[in-house]
């Protein structure tokens, strides 16, 4: 499997909780493209939250190499993830160090 993630910084439980309902937006995006076969291979949604530093992680996961590639060059994320992904990183205390990139996911 194939995860896409982004990571930053949030100022406390309220900015993670209103991050949340961004990542859901996210999820539910990404299960109607998957049903209106848009795209393939989406399995999940992974969100983990150290809340001792704030730090705020998400990952979309996709189950092979191939439909990972197709997402990453799909409309369907230009016109659609982009903006959903705006909605989450607004919340970041620090714009300038949002972490995005890609990592092999195994469970």
């Amino acid at each position: 499997s194939v995860a896409r993630i982004v990571r930053m910084h949030v100022a406390g439980e309220s900015q993670a909780a209103k991050a949340d309902k961004a990542v859901l937006a996210i999820k539910r995006a990404l299960e109607e493209a998957q049903a209106a076969k848009e795209i393939q291979g989406f399995t999940k949604v992974v969100r983990t939250v150290c809340k001792t530093e704030w730090a705020y992680e998400g990952a979309i996961v996709f189950d092979s190499l191939d439909n990972f590639k197709a997402y990453m060059e799909s409309d369907f994320r230009e016109k659609t993830m982009k903006p959903l992904l705006a909605d989450v990183t607004k919340y970041s205390l620090e714009p300038e160090t949002i972490y995005t990139g890609n990592r092999v996911y195994d469970e």
